[in-house]
């Protein structure tokens, strides 16, 4: 306690010393230019003479208060020459009088005016004094972007519009700069803290400007915001106000089969065996590709011969492709695994409509004409069914915009809210580093890093978002994203302000030493970001504005479609679900897996398929496991 007292007793003593010094300064300085303001002020109005007379009076009425007014003092009239006056007549003289008060006037009217201006010289050296301090204990940014406020960066970016002659979209009140809306954009944040509501105002701007969107809604929020049934098409065959869809309306030639192979039929990160996935690839491709040479093919059709042929149909119909090594009558237990994977991933295939006018994704986005919105819709518990489905759809459409013709003036949004909740986009990439120059403007959301990098790898998470130049940052809720997020936000050099004081038992001894430091630091760090409130983030907007901390409002957007949920009546057989193939399949010694080790075998691997990597090489021994169980049970039987 005896350190502290006497630590605190010091520095406020040497603090009054100073200020007191301040002041004492501030003081000698003020009279010095009050005399030197009067002078000058009584130089103006008086002469030499008015002092004359002004010391002649006064003498003259010290002579009169001793009783001397007979005496003769030598005094000069205004022309300089000699004149004697006894001391009653100077004093009574009224010509003498008059130029005394006028002298004295003069004098206290140039005293106060030099008093008014020495205060207000005062004042204006006392704010000198505070802004020189508070200037020199400022951070000066010497080099990177700095932080500023909303209403600056919102004038940046109308002015910087303005040159071009251009009307932007907006993000909450922060404008795009012009034709950065093709640069993409990138919108993190955790539960609650506002993605949902730059979206919906995002969309709102879509819709009123009459331009395309294709939004994928998880939750099927934006759908009952925004859905008109006069303009928009809703994906999902689940929802009664849904258009019918079929693959054979969405390519043009026999290869493109490929691209949509890969968006149903993920490469899940970590896979280190991926020939069942491209196995089960070039087996949809190519069967397709047999179909695609006839006219109509049905959903249901397409269901039949995928899942529901049998080995010997199944290798019939790929012979002569690419496909024909993988599905043989002579290696049933690669042609097992493969199948199996393609009913667990091309299932949602069997709950497409057949009935009505079929929609095109890429016919609607060829058709420069067309308008509006193109939701593809899920909810909560049939978005495992529809992820293939949904994740088929975006790629068809990231494929189509890249091959429209080159526009500066088009705009064709890809909304993907919740980002991580689809299958790995084999497109996405190679999207958003080419569709800018065909009118494509992709608006991405997570919810961590975490996820990004859990679904596309590290590298790919950190490609997906160097892609996207315009960013917001909202409230992260992990230290991990947190910190991810204040690293892309940068760093800024700065010099930095830092004070030492001194103190001893004697004055001389106490002193404040200042100085100045280049430091480098984050421009908004990780705690800052884990303590905004809902509807407040960082904007990081194009073309190399500064930073900005934005606040924004809730919108309340009225549900006003109400979505309707069909009722799909599945087949009860077991061999719509379950079996790959509705016939027995042959191995290789001429025996035969029966139905209910098939059915085994495609449980465990749509089981595989949900497990974290660890477990998938226990589930992939369990698998090889049942077939070779299965061998011997047929060995024993003979």
């Amino acid at each position: 306690m005896t350190k502290s007292l006497v630590r605190g007793g010091q520095l406020i003593l040497h603090s009054v010393r100073m200020l007191k010094q301040v002041f004492v300064t501030l003081l000698r300085w003020g009279l010095v230019l009050m005399c030197i303001a009067t002078v000058y002020f009584c130089c103006l109005k008086i002469s030499l003479y008015h002092i004359k007379v002004l010391y002649w009076f006064y003498l003259a009425d010290l002579g009169a208060k001793l009783g001397k007014y007979n005496n003769i003092i030598q005094i000069e009239s205004p022309d300089g020459e000699p004149m004697a006056l006894k001391i009653i007549d100077i004093i009574t003289n009224p010509q003498l009088i008059w130029v005394k008060n006028y002298t004295i006037q003069a004098f206290l009217e140039s005293l106060s005016l030099a008093t008014i201006i020495t205060g207000i010289s005062i004042i204006i050296l006392l704010w000198l004094f505070s802004k020189k301090g508070s200037n020199v204990s400022k951070d000066e940014e010497i080099r990177g972007q700095g932080l500023i406020n909303s209403d600056t960066l919102k004038k940046l970016i109308e002015s910087y519009n303005h040159k071009k002659k251009y009307k932007p979209y907006k993000l909450a009140s922060i404008p795009y700069p012009a034709y950065t809306e093709t640069m993409h954009t990138l919108i993190t944040g955790s539960t609650g803290s506002g993605k949902t509501i730059l979206i919906s105002d995002l969309i709102n701007q879509i819709k009123a400007r009459g331009d395309k969107a294709i939004i994928y809604d998880k939750m099927g929020v934006y759908r009952e915001r925004f859905f008109d049934k006069s303009k928009d098409v809703i994906l999902n065959p689940f929802d009664k106000d849904a258009r019918p869809w079929n693959i054979f309306k969405e390519v043009s030639i026999a290869a493109n089969f490929d691209a949509i192979a890969s968006a149903f039929i993920p490469m899940e990160k970590g896979n280190n065996d991926p020939f069942w996935v491209r196995a089960a690839r070039t087996i949809f491709a190519e069967v397709c590709s047999s179909l695609f040479e006839k006219q109509g093919v049905s959903n249901q059709e397409l269901v039949d011969i995928l899942l529901k042929k049998s080995l010997s149909e199944a290798a019939a119909l790929v012979k002569g492709t690419a496909a024909q090594a993988i599905i043989d009558e002579q290696s049933p237990k690669t042609a097992l695994s493969v199948m199996s994977m393609l009913a667990t991933y091309l299932k949602c295939l069997k709950y497409l409509k057949d009935e009505g006018e079929v929609f095109s994704i890429r016919d609607w986005i060829m058709d420069d004409k067309t308008s509006g919105c193109v939701f593809l819709s899920s909810t909560g518990e049939l978005h495992a069914t529809l992820t293939p489905l949904i994740s088929a759809w975006i790629e068809i459409a990231t494929n189509s915009i890249l091959s429209l013709d080159r526009s500066r003036d088009r705009k064709i949004w890809i909304i993907l809210d919740e980002l991580p909740s689809l299958h790995m986009l084999p497109s996405l990439q190679q999207g958003l580093a080419e569709v800018r120059q065909f009118g494509g403007c992709f608006v991405l959301s997570i919810q961590s890093i975490s996820q990004l990098r859990d679904r596309y790898g590290h590298n790919g998470a950190q490609t997906l978002s160097s892609l996207c130049n315009n960013r917001v940052y909202l409230r992260a809720g992990d230290s991990d994203s947190a910190r991810w997020y204040s690293e892309n936000i940068g760093v800024t050099e700065i010099e930095e302000f830092r004070e030492g004081l001194s103190y001893g038992a004697h004055e001389m001894r106490d002193g404040v030493s200042v100085n100045k430091q280049k430091i480098t630091k984050h421009i908004v760090l990780s705690s800052e970001i884990t303590g905004l409130n809902s509807k407040e983030g960082y904007f990081s907007m194009a073309e190399g504005f500064p930073i900005a901390k934005v606040a924004f409002e809730y919108k309340d957007w009225p549900a006003v479609n109400k979505k309707e949920v069909i009722e799909i009546k599945e087949e009860s057989s077991s061999e719509n679900d379950n079996a790959v193939f509705q016939t027995e399949v042959v191995h290789e010694d001429n025996h035969s897996l029966n139905h209910e080790t098939v059915s085994e075998v495609i449980e465990v691997k749509q089981e595989e398929e949900q497990l974290p990597k660890q477990d998938k090489k226990r589930k992939s021994r369990l698998l090889k496991q049942l077939i070779e169980n299965q061998e011997i049970e047929d060995r024993d039987n003979e």
